[in-house]
């Protein structure tokens, strides 16, 4: 990032652009997640003076903050926290967004900066940073094992993934599949040795591993990506 520089008096809030819009895509996520800003950037110090002031709150480690706008010309400013949960599915809730936006404008009446005040619109979110990492080796994952898995396990029909791994099993082999625990248990080792190779922050745990299995009959019926977001996404068991 850049150091702070006068923006043009028609858009002040330019020097906040990031460069790249809002995306779910976990590369993307993890990128944004992941990227600390340099000391000669303008937000530097008061990021720092914020994750400090926050972490005395919250008791909760402070892993990085954004502070960005995704889109050029809109009038306001994303303000993201990424906190360091127990496990990859802790979540964070009204109390502690209410108390990182508190922190914000504390630390912003101390330290200044460009074009905000305390009336400046800001959208504030909080996520947990392992769950996004753990999004990002999932997606990683996916890539390595798409192809293989199918050879190596034939009663595997396809694969893909969500908040977890899913597997699409072949309808003949569905019921017999759920009755072997053993060979569960295979598949469940081999997917985790494979997401264990994209694990540079080392934060998964074979506890936080988990796989949903379905039939893939399930699957087509409903369309592709359609199963996404439907009730059977979350009724199929885990693994």
């Amino acid at each position: 990032m850049l150091p702070y520089q006068n923006p043009s008096p028609s858009d002040s809030l330019s020097v906040y652009d990031s460069g790249r819009s809002a995306s779910f895509v976990s590369s993307a996520e993890y990128a944004a997640a992941t990227e600390k800003y340099g000391t000669d950037d303008f937000r530097f110090s008061f990021i720092q003076k914020y994750k400090e002031h926050l972490q005395s709150l919250l008791g909760i480690p402070v892993y990085n903050c954004r502070l960005e706008r995704l889109e050029r010309g809109c009038g306001f400013l994303n303000f993201t926290v990424y906190l360091i949960g127990a496990s990859v599915r802790d979540c964070f809730f009204e109390e502690t967004e209410k108390l990182t936006t508190d922190a914000f404008f504390h630390i912003l009446a101390e330290n200044p900066l460009p074009a905000l005040t305390s009336s400046s619109t800001v959208h504030f979110s909080v996520k947990n940073v392992k769950a996004v990492m753990y999004r990002q080796i999932l997606e990683l994952t996916l890539k390595d094992i798409a192809k293989t898995i199918c050879r190596d396990f034939p009663e595997i029909d396809s694969v893909s993934s969500w908040s977890e791994l899913y597997l699409f099993i072949k309808e003949d082999s569905f019921g017999r599949l759920l009755g072997d625990g053993a060979r569960l248990g295979q598949i469940k080792e081999y997917c985790y040795k494979n997401a264990k190779k994209h694990d540079d922050n080392s934060i998964l745990t074979p506890s936080d591993f988990r796989i949903r299995v379905d039939n893939c009959a399930h699957y087509n019926s409903i369309g592709g990506g359609r199963y996404f977001g439907s009730d059977l996404m979350l009724e199929c068991p885990l693994i």
